[in-house]
């Protein structure tokens, strides 16, 4: 199955709150389902850590919302 997640408030290093909520959240269910292909939506540049597995590609939509 193909998963597209909203990863705009994904960082490479998480804060407190919905930074490392998303980081972790986002991070083991790419880790316990590498049965599915994962599309992480970014709105600006990412670092490809963020890139859990390589089942999981990255796209950039414009505008930013930030």
């Amino acid at each position: 199955m193909k998963i597209a997640i909203n990863a705009r408030m994904l960082n490479k290093i998480p804060d407190a709150g919905i930074s490392r909520f998303t980081y972790e959240i986002v991070k083991r269910t790419i880790s316990e389902h590498p049965e599915h292909i994962f599309s992480l939506i970014f709105d600006k540049e990412f670092d490809s850590s963020l890139l859990f597995s390589i089942d999981c590609e990255a796209h950039i939509l414009n505008p930013k919302t930030r």
